[in-house]
């Protein structure tokens, strides 16, 4: 019943997400994943790339979120769409902006505080205030910022994503999938900092030096009251857009038991970026546990084999083994006997043994295992074991056979002297 249940509830996903090319539901507390679609494949994930900056750089040991920093000229440069494909993509640096990316509108000589960028990235979704985040915490280089942010995204199990700019732009060789990207953003939910940021509806940036203060609302608009597709369970994190990534999203939602991530990529729609993830989010919340019986109390069908014997040993569980789990995160249950050293006779209610309970390789429970029923060892058992001893203990025998042989010739050979 359960797996069918399972069944249902993924042709319902698949049903829900139809028209998304990839999709992926996430446990964020354990990270099992209760449904996807192609979420392996590897696509472009357009801004969703800002999850991974804004967690490196919040995962700096003491890091000040009041510190300022100066806006560089070199995160504010950009080219026509059309220049930065010249020579498939390599005449300019690839975190070079195009003139129509999303930006949070800040001027060269800026002075902003880590705050103020790391909001800009995920409320406004700003591809300066990436690139200037990434010059500072790649020591003046926005290149070797990448080659430090794609270790950190393969540290957390990322298998198929490298990154080739800090903010999404779309390069060839900028691909990451949906499994990937809910690996990030369930390692940076669990930053309070990060959290805080990304389930903001809106900010305002104070008064700078170039600028007077503005307020930035937020892009995903499953966190945005007024929206239409606002969703109270919500909590973040971060949408994306760019003409050849389509419309992506990585959402996340929670309720007093559970706390789920959803990635969406390749949204045809406006629309499918937030009813997909919504309906997903709903569909899994809502799911009641189940619970199963692994082992009950009393009789069990385990028996041992006993030697010499024509019929195995009964067996009793001295106690109940019993596992609560969503249908869609059913754990794979395997147990491991074991076994006491026999001796004989046995007795009703000796114990002859423990079954470990593991679920998903985790063990969940040890049930000490008793008999049923008393044994006296037979003539064939009491022969096994002799033999059994004999065998186990072969070049014992042999030397005590070799010094009877001499002990007796030497008694036989001082009889005869005498």
């Amino acid at each position: 019943m359960l797996r069918y249940l399972l069944s249902l509830s993924l042709c319902l996903s698949h049903v829900l997400a139809e028209d998304v090319s990839a999709f992926i539901v996430m446990n964020a507390k354990n990270g099992k994943v209760l449904a996807e679609k192609a979420a392996y494949e590897k696509m472009s994930p357009a801004s969703t790339t800002k999850i991974a900056t804004v967690a490196y750089v919040l995962g700096t040991p003491d890091l000040d979120l009041d510190q300022k920093v100066a806006v560089p000229p070199e995160a504010l440069k950009s080219v026509s769409d059309f220049e930065k494909m010249q020579d498939n993509f390599s005449r300019y640096p690839s975190h070079i902006l195009e003139k129509t990316a999303t930006i949070a509108g800040l001027k060269k000589g800026e002075v902003l505080s880590i705050r103020d960028l790391l909001f800009a990235n995920m409320v406004v979704s700003g591809g300066d205030a990436a690139n200037t985040l990434a010059y500072y915490w790649g020591d003046g280089s926005i290149e070797k910022f990448m080659e430090r942010l794609n270790r950190f995204i393969e540290s957390l199990g990322c298998k198929n994503t490298h990154f080739k700019n800090p903010h999404g732009l779309h390069h060839p060789e900028h691909l990451s999938c949906a499994y990937d990207l809910a690996l990030m953003a369930r390692f940076a939910m669990q930053n309070p900092t990060f959290r805080t940021i990304v389930s903001t509806s809106s900010y305002t940036k104070p008064k700078t030096n170039k600028q007077p203060k503005v307020t930035w609302r937020q892009n995903n608009e499953l966190i945005a009251p007024k929206s239409s597709y606002f969703y109270e369970a919500a909590t973040g994190i971060k949408t994306g857009y760019h003409s050849r990534a389509q419309r992506c999203i990585v959402a996340s939602a929670e309720n007093s038991e559970r706390s789920l991530i959803a990635v969406a990529l390749r949204c045809p729609e406006k629309r499918d970026q937030f009813s997909v993830p919504k309906r997903l989010l709903e569909q899994f919340l809502v799911e009641k546990k189940k619970s199963k019986t692994i082992i009950e109390e009393g009789p069990i069908q385990l028996t041992r084999e006993l030697e010499g014997h024509s019929s195995d040993l009964s067996l009793r569980a001295t106690s109940e083994c019993s596992l609560s789990f969503y249908p869609s995160e059913e754990p794979a249950i395997r147990s491991v006997v074991e076994w006491e050293k026999l001796s004989f006779p046995i007795k009703k209610g000796q114990k002859m043994g423990v079954v470990h309970i593991f679920a998903d390789d985790e063990k969940v429970a040890q049930i000490p295992i008793i008999s049923e029923e008393t044994r006296k060892a037979t003539w064939k058992q009491r022969f096994l074991e002799v033999q059994h001893f004999l065998g186990e203990h072969k070049g014992a025998v042999l030397i005590l056979a070799i010094l009877l042989c001499l002990f007796f010739c030497y008694v036989r050979r001082s009889r005869t002297y005498f």
